[in-house]
């Protein structure tokens, strides 16, 4: 603690540390950031407070909400915008054909705020339809972690398995926000008129 103090106040004695200066470093700048940051991308009011290991999933933004001329013709995921709890374990997001024809496409995850392995398991793999199928499913495994973070995002998009290029149209690409369950920790004092 001592040593804590030295680094953050210049000092080794808690009688010299301002009490809201202190509470500031030890969990109110991380929280205010968290709740700027679901202000900042809330679609419609504020993020829900989320429980420790609650599984949470909404969908905010759905592809039909485009106009056809926006959409790619052949692949688009059917929700553009998704937040998930850490606790949630695995993520789906449902992959549309929209010619109902056969083919292949390409589907992979990456890097936003939030990073593979440490906040979900990278994948890339391609997503093969027969003719006729509307749609398949997409799964990417969530990690529920101890540590307390801001809410983080990271993407899953459409790509040409032969060029390897995203594929055209605001439909094939998916953004996933990660709502952080854990809570800030706190120095307490056995007697709390010590100085």
């Amino acid at each position: 603690m001592r040593a804590f103090l030295q680094d953050k106040f210049g000092t080794s004695s808690i009688a010299h540390v301002d009490d809201v200066e202190l509470k500031n470093i030890l969990e109110g700048k991380p929280l205010l950031m968290r709740t700027k940051y679901r202000k900042a991308v809330a679609n419609g009011g504020g993020k829900p407070l989320i429980k420790k290991d609650e599984t949470y999933r909404k969908e905010h933004l759905m592809a039909s909400s485009f106009e056809k001329s926006q959409r790619n013709i052949k692949y688009g995921f059917k929700c553009l915008f998704m937040s998930v709890s850490e606790a949630c374990g695995e993520l789906k997001v449902t992959v549309l054909n929209q010619s109902k024809k056969a083919g292949v496409v390409g589907c992979r995850t990456l890097n936003d705020t939030a990073s593979s392995p440490e906040d979900y398991g990278h994948k890339d793999d391609q997503i093969t339809f027969t003719d006729g199928q509307e749609s398949a499913d997409f799964f990417v495994s969530i990690v529920n972690d101890d540590s307390f973070e801001p809410d983080e995002d990271f993407l899953i998009e459409l790509y040409d398995p032969n060029s390897k290029k995203k594929l055209e149209g605001r439909d094939t690409q998916v953004r996933i926000t990660i709502l952080d369950d854990d809570k800030p920790g706190k120095i307490v004092f056995e007697n709390p008129r010590t100085r």
